[in-house]
């Protein structure tokens, strides 16, 4: 069905063109006897008679040369119509757009414009109108945007004073922090001097201790022989690491557990664990070597043994 339709349509379309128009045209009126006899036989011819009729006809007609012939009409008159139409479509335009406005322009009163005038001068104003509120627009929009940027500016500057006061204040702080890390430091240089002074006090009173303590252990002949003990008859006579170290047991109420601890230590016994960590705490006991046996230090040997001349040194001696 498509191409039955497209077939019928293409027939349309050529028969349309005004070339194959004309042509046709030309063909039935120059063979009109060809076409005339088609359809107009006498009752006496038979088909036979017909058919040879119409190829006698179409054999003289439809020659080579008339079809060039035809074809040449056509387009002649084809040619012909379309000079004509050209020609009169330009004599129209012609005397509608040139001819007519001139003599209306000089026929008819100057104040009265031409429709076309008129029509371009309206345009032209509504273009210029246009335009003109355009403009105006652009003016108030630039003009809003001006007045934000003013606002944005402002508030620029205060934020930007803001800033400077800020940075002012941390200026303040920051010179404020470091003078306070200055005297910081300085206090921790003292401090740190301090505590050097003392680690070395304290280093030179152990090693004044331990001279001390290898003295009284290298000297303990002097205090234990019997031809010496009768010169330790006075406390005046003892070293005052000795004095100092019964001050130290008695002001801490020490005394009579160190007695319990050297007799323990002696003679044998029992006694609290406690009170033995106690008296090495404060240096008159330790451990014998390889073994858990406590004994007495030379210190705490010297004070045991002449206990009974260091039993009333508070009343001779001022305990601090």
């Amino acid at each position: 069905m498509d191409y039955l339709n497209s077939f019928f349509q293409n027939i349309k379309d050529k028969l349309s063109n005004p070339f194959f128009g004309t042509l046709i045209f030309i063909l039935i009126i120059h063979h009109w006897e060809l076409w005339y006899s088609l359809f107009n036989f006498d009752e006496s011819y038979n088909r036979n008679a017909k058919v040879s009729l119409i190829k006698n006809l179409a054999s003289h007609e439809l020659t080579t040369k008339n079809i060039f012939i035809d074809i040449g009409y056509a387009v002649v008159i084809s040619l012909c119509g379309y000079f004509i139409i050209v020609g009169t479509r330009t004599l129209s335009m012609l005397i509608e757009f040139r001819i007519m406005p001139f003599i209306t322009g000089k026929i008819i009163n100057k104040n009265v414009v031409l429709k076309s005038t008129h029509d371009e001068t309206v345009l032209e104003r509504d273009e210029y109108a246009e335009k003109y509120e355009e403009q105006r627009k652009n003016v108030r929009l630039l003009s809003k945007n001006y007045d934000d940027q003013t606002e944005q500016i402002k508030n620029k500057d205060e934020e930007l004073a803001n800033s400077r006061e800020s940075i002012s204040q941390l200026s303040r702080d920051l010179n404020s922090s470091e003078q306070k890390l200055r005297n910081t430091t300085n206090e921790l240089q003292r401090s740190t001097n301090t505590v050097e002074e003392l680690e070395s006090e304290a280093k030179k009173q152990r090693a004044n201790l331990t001279t001390t303590m290898n003295d009284l252990s290298e000297f303990r002949s002097l205090f234990f022989y019997e031809e010496n003990r009768p010169f330790w008859d006075s406390p005046y006579k003892f070293p005052n690491v000795i004095i100092d170290k019964v001050r130290e047991l008695k002001k801490a109420n020490k005394w009579d557990e160190f007695l319990k601890a050297a007799s323990f230590i002696e003679g044998g016994g029992t006694i609290s664990q406690t009170i033995l960590n106690e008296m090495t705490e404060f240096g008159l006991v330790e451990k014998g070597q390889d073994t858990n046996f406590k004994r007495l230090k030379p210190i705490g040997e010297i004070i045991f043994k002449y206990k009974s001349i260091f039993e009333d040194i508070e009343s001779n001696y001022e305990i601090e």
